[in-house]
C-alpha cells in the first residue's frame, strides 16, 4: 500500500507540477476540495476496504502533490528570492507539526483513530478558504 501511495504521489506531482504554473489557483482549489473529500471519506468509512484504499490513493495523488502549486502561488505573491522559498518550506513544516499535534491531541482525548483524518479534512477546507480573498478581488475587478 505504501508503494502504491508513493506511486500516486509521483503521478500527482507530475500532473500538478505541469499545471501549477499556468492554473495555480484552480489547481489549488480543485486539489484541496478533492483532498478534503478523500480525507473525510476515509474517516467516515474506515472499515470499508475499497473506500479506504481509494481514499488513501487519492490522498497520495493530491496531498503532497499540491506543493508545486503552493510554491507557484507564493512565488507570484512575493518576488522570488532565496528567503521566500525558505519561509514557504518552514510554513509547510509548521503545518505538518500542527496537524500532527492536533491529530495526536484528538486521539488522546478519546475521539478515535479517525480524528486526525477529520482534522486533515478541516485543515484542507481552511486552505481552500485562504483562496477566497483572491477570488473576491478578481470578481470585484
Amino acid at each position: 500500500m505504501l508503494a502504491a501511495y508513493e506511486l500516486a504521489t509521483v503521478i500527482g506531482n507530475l500532473i500538478i507540477g505541469r499545471l501549477a504554473d499556468r492554473y495555480t489557483i484552480p489547481v489549488l482549489a480543485i486539489g484541496l476540495v478533492i483532498l478534503a473529500a478523500a480525507l473525510a471519506s476515509f474517516a467516515a468509512f474506515p472499515t470499508d476496504a475499497a473506500v479506504s484504499v481509494a481514499a488513501f490513493l487519492v490522498i497520495g495523488l493530491t496531498g503532497v502533490s499540491l506543493n508545486p502549486a503552493m510554491v507557484a502561488r507564493v512565488m507570484r505573491a512575493a518576488h522570488p528570492g532565496p528567503l521566500v522559498n525558505s519561509l514557504h518550506t518552514s510554513v509547510i513544516t509548521a503545518g505538518l507539526a500542527l496537524g500532527t499535534w492536533l491529530g495526536g491531541l484528538a486521539i488522546d482525548h478519546g475521539y478515535g483513530l479517525a480524528a486526525p483524518l477529520w482534522i486533515g479534512a478541516g485543515l484542507a477546507v481552511l486552505g481552500l478558504l485562504s483562496l477566497t480573498p483572491r477570488q473576491a478581488r478578481e470578481l470585484a475587478a
